[in-house]
């Protein structure tokens, strides 16, 4: 292990308990559902779903996972095709590649993939500040995703997401001080993403 305590140690010692069982919901601010029945208090929840490409839990109703900037087929707000728009035209004139290269699946290394059909356009990828969290719940504190950035540099970047994580709710990482800046920061660098990542994984 990395840290001083053992995990082990603890759960041997009876500070950990290990409970074998799936979640069914969160009620309140505190309580989780399992799908034994059983209920428990909680401080907090982290999902750690592992190397899969993705989420397996599901927020309700439906909406609530667009607000929370998670991959989404519900279409976009004006204001949202807006924001998706403009950030394609600053990226198209900063990096002119983007819009001239061959988006094709024709030379994917996958051959699988070489003519399969491509995401629809309807479909929309995480939108998270800094790739972490929910533009519109910043202010919150309350949840954020790791993850979510896919790069060669796996390791070092879930370790720095995980201590941005934690500033991030005990406090003492400073808020943007203007919601409209953030949130256009956010639809840039999504979009970048998604243009840079056509022919593969940007969605």
């Amino acid at each position: 292990h990395n840290y001083p305590n053992s995990f082990f140690e603890m759960v041997k010692e009876g500070r950990i308990k290990v409970i074998v069982d799936g979640i069914a919901s969160l009620y309140g601010k505190r309580q989780v559902i399992l799908k034994s029945g059983q209920v428990l208090e909680t401080d907090a929840v982290v999902c750690a779903t592992g190397w899969q490409k993705g989420y397996t839990f599901r927020f309700e109703p439906r909406k609530l996972e667009k607000d929370l900037g998670l991959p989404t087929t519900l279409p976009p707000t004006p204001e949202e095709a807006a924001l998706i728009q403009r950030s394609k035209e600053t990226l198209y004139t900063e990096f002119p590649y983007l819009k001239e290269r061959d988006t094709s699946r024709i030379h994917h290394p996958d051959p699988s993939l070489r003519y399969a059909q491509q995401p629809s356009t309807d479909a929309q990828p995480y939108c998270l500040h800094r790739f972490i969290v929910p533009p519109k719940a910043i202010g919150d504190r309350n949840i954020a995703f790791a993850g979510a950035l896919f790069c060669l540099g796996a390791f070092p970047n879930a370790y720095i997401q995980s201590l941005w994580i934690t500033a991030y709710f005990d406090g003492t990482l400073s808020l943007p001080s203007s919601p409209t800046k953030t949130l256009e920061e956010t639809y840039r660098n999504t979009q970048y993403c998604v243009l840079r990542g056509a022919m593969s994984y940007g969605h």
